[in-house]
């Protein structure tokens, strides 16, 4: 029968602790990010499949802790259900919480669903329906037994108590009395026993008396211990785990070669500046921090064209340094450099003509080249963007930047090989299939296989997406992984 209420208790962790024998078309589970934690609380959101708006359940539940799954009033729970589990307030409830796992799965009681079965991160703990409640906690009792062994005299009982996995109760309050002699007494302790975990118990009493007359005091301890529980479920066989790292040989701040700790400021007079040309005016697009830097867009005179090529004159300080002299097609990359094959230094002076008759001078922009004032990668000077430059210290440093993502797949499995079914990544917006880069298709236990994909990638935020998911050859268990990494090259 259907039940009337349920209530599961909320583990956390990824889809492959999964254990249940529903069939494939009843249960679905899929991790995002890596799934839920194993601790602390998540946002968990449970609702009928068949209709949504049908909520079941929706709020933080600490990992560990319970929580309980109600239909509206006269209604029983849906015979399938969905649970989506966030790392916060998700969007449905106003929030901007990220879903970290979703499972659907069967919840009516007339087949194949039992108690401690586990689907992703959460355990079926108890169910209600027309036969009662069925639950995997009980209760039991713990008797305790007092003789007064002496002779003569009542013995009344000063300290009685008892500890049960480090929870201290005390008993005392329970006796009706003094203990006559050769009498017994015994106390009864109602306690919950969670059968989700196999474990140990342990309980220890301890009682201390003094004779009615206050002449004999005397004591005594009973310890207890005995194990709980059904057993816990075993380590998934099939258990993937995919990571994703960055590298450059380019020149960083630190030396380490990370991607997030590229230069992008010259530190020293260059010998060779590219520049991108775009065309366009001198305001808004102009963006640096330049205290000299003036941009002239020439009145009565066209805008630099984004479209058609210009005539571009580039002079030093001296007018007789030219450090261009050309035709440039918007979009494309021209150096500056001084022919003498000495570094760059002090103001250049560029001009921007209609054509090369030089008699309609469009826009005319000076700015340091030395690199005293700030000459920044990205850097935009009316028409021209700062690409990339050479220095002595430095060498070639560039807004474009060759990388190496490097990814490792680990099988974490216990005693199966694993077939690889897809190897993906995304880099930024480029999807890209990694399986045919992989020299065997099945992955050993304990074994890893890494891949490397050279890139070049733009100054900015980048992001890398990287998915993977097999089977184990023997059993045929399922499992799958993903790993995310975000940087900012130049940051």
């Amino acid at each position: 029968d259907r039940a009337s209420f349920m209530e599961y208790k909320f583990n956390g962790g990824d889809c492959g602790q999964s254990f249940n024998i529903q069939e494939a078309d009843q249960f679905e589970c899929t991790d995002f990010l890596g799934g839920p934690p194993t601790t602390g609380a998540s946002y968990l959101y449970v609702t009928a499949q068949k209709d949504p708006s049908v909520v079941y359940f929706s709020g933080f539940v600490n990992a560990g802790d319970n929580f309980p799954l109600t239909p509206p009033p006269g209604d029983n729970i849906e015979a399938d259900s969905t649970v989506q589990i966030f790392n916060g307030l998700p969007p449905i409830e106003g929030g901007t919480g990220t879903l970290l796992q979703q499972s659907d799965w069967h919840t009516s009681c007339s087949q194949n669903i039992f108690l401690k079965d586990r689907f992703g991160g959460i355990q079926l703990v108890l169910f209600i329906n027309d036969l009662g409640v069925t639950s995997c906690f009980v209760d039991v009792n713990f008797g305790f037994f007092i003789t007064n062994e002496g002779a003569s005299g009542d013995a009344v009982v000063t300290d009685f108590t008892t500890n049960i996995n480090g929870e201290t109760f005390d008993l005392l309050p329970s006796l009706p009395g003094p203990v006559p002699p050769n009498g017994s007494m015994s106390v009864s302790l109602p306690y919950l026993i969670d059968m989700t975990v196999r474990q140990q118990y342990t309980v220890s009493s301890f009682i201390g008396g003094v004779t009615t007359d206050g002449q004999d005091t005397c004591q005594d301890e009973g310890n207890l211990a005995f194990i709980a529980g059904n057993p816990s479920i075993a380590p998934p066989t099939c258990n993937l785990q995919v990571d994703v790292s960055c590298s450059t040989s380019a020149a960083t701040v630190d030396g380490s070669g990370n991607c997030d700790a590229t230069y992008v400021t010259c530190d020293e007079a260059p010998f060779y500046v590219g520049f991108r040309y775009y065309g366009g005016a001198c305001e808004p697009q102009s963006s640096n921090s330049q205290p000299g830097f003036t941009c002239e867009d020439v009145p009565f005179e066209p805008i630099p064209s984004t479209e058609y090529a210009a005539y571009i004159i580039v002079e030093g300080t001296n007018p007789e340094d030219t450090y261009w002299d050309g035709w440039v097609v918007p979009g494309d990359l021209f150096p500056m450099f001084d022919p003498s094959g000495n570094a760059m230094s002090g103001l250049v002076n560029v001009t921007i003509y209609e054509d090369d008759t030089l008699e309609k001078p469009c826009q005319r922009i000076l700015f340091d080249i030395s690199c005293e004032a700030p000459l920044v990668l990205n850097d935009r000077f009316g028409a021209l963007e700062v690409f990339e430059f050479f220095t002595s210290s430095q060498q070639t440093v560039s807004s474009e930047l060759a990388v190496d993502f490097a990814y490792t797949i680990t099988n974490a499995g216990a005693s199966d090989s694993v077939n690889l079914a897809s190897f993906a990544t995304v880099i930024n917006d480029e999807n890209v299939d990694l399986l045919p880069l992989v020299p065997s298709g099945t992955i050993d236990p304990d074994d890893t296989i890494q891949v490397t994909v050279p890139r070049t990638i733009s100054l900015g935020e980048n992001i890398i997406t990287t998915s993977v998911d097999g089977n184990t050859l023997v059993s045929n268990e399922q499992c799958s992984d993903i790993d995310q990494l975000t940087f900012v090259a130049g940051a």
